[in-house]
């Protein structure tokens, strides 16, 4: 879901479309960077106040098993 508003939806939309999707597993996209200079908000804006976060240094998972509660994995942005 993205999460950098101005140029797509912010955190708090994000929360809105996953809440409403029921989403098991959110995945934080279009967010800003050090190697970006766009003025949109940065993953950790989103992160706040947030539980069941998975970081993660790949750029991709397999999900064998939907969680029973939704959970939130950051994966390794792309340089």
């Amino acid at each position: 879901v993205p999460v950098g508003g101005h140029f797509t939806i912010g955190p708090a939309e994000a929360d809105a479309v996953a809440e409403k999707l029921d989403a098991k597993i959110v995945i934080p996209m279009h967010y800003k960077t050090k190697a970006l200079d766009f003025p949109i908000a940065t993953v950790d804006e989103y992160l706040k106040g947030k539980s069941n976060i998975e970081n993660h240094s790949v750029f991709e998972v397999d999900v064998e098993k939907l969680p029973t509660e939704r959970k939130i994995i950051v994966l390794k942005h792309m340089k």
